[in-house]
This record gives structure tokens, sequence and C-alpha cells, in this order.
């Protein structure tokens, strides 16, 4: 399935977005500013889509569920429950980025 132009141009997007976030870290180093020059944009997205679901992923189903249950004692009960609440949003948002990194593997192609 082909991606469509106002998708394929909203990820183009977004990859020089990245690349410009990159090029800033990689400050005065040359080699790994021209490695990133020269990375296509699909290969960007991929990488960017897994560390960020990796780190949502830790975040969402273990540190915010520790979190919450280590300060239950000392929260009410309505609040207790919107914290559960938006701890679950955020599993259910690491889950959607799992699947837009899976599509960013799979579906594009170079």
């Amino acid at each position: 399935m082909k991606p469509s132009p106002r998708l394929k141009q909203y990820l183009h997007e977004v990859a020089q977005k990245l690349r410009h976030h990159e090029c800033e870290r990689a400050r005065g180093n040359l080699a790994v500013l021209e490695s990133i020059e020269h990375t296509p944009d699909a290969s960007l997205l991929r990488k960017w889509g897994w560390i960020s679901t990796f780190v949502g992923a830790i975040f969402a189903f273990f540190v915010m569920p520790l979190a919450i249950t280590i300060f239950q004692p000392f929260v009410s009960g309505p609040i207790d429950n919107l914290l559960w609440a938006v701890a679950k949003v955020s599993m259910a948002l690491a889950l959607l980025m799992l699947g837009a990194s899976i599509y960013f593997t799979l579906g594009l192609s170079e």
C-alpha cells in the first residue's frame, strides 16, 4: 500500500525536523553531519519511531504504574482514578506509536 501524497509530504517535513535536530546534536562533527545528510527520510523516521516507541513504552507501562502504585496511599480516590486513566491513555498512545513504527519499518520503501 502506497502512502498518499499528503502523507508523504507530512513525513518529509517530519524527517526534515528530525534531521535538523540531529544536526544540532552533532554540531562540529563533520563525519556525523555528512552521514546525517545522506540518510534517507525513511531511515530517519524508522530510527526515531523505534526510539520514541521504546522510551514511551517504558514510561507508560513501567514508570507511570509504579509511581501511581507508590503514591496511591497518599492521594484520594478520584485523583487516583484520574491518574490511572492518564496512564491507560499513555499506554494506548505507546501502542499506537508501536503500530506507526512497524508501518515505518515495513510499509515505507527507500
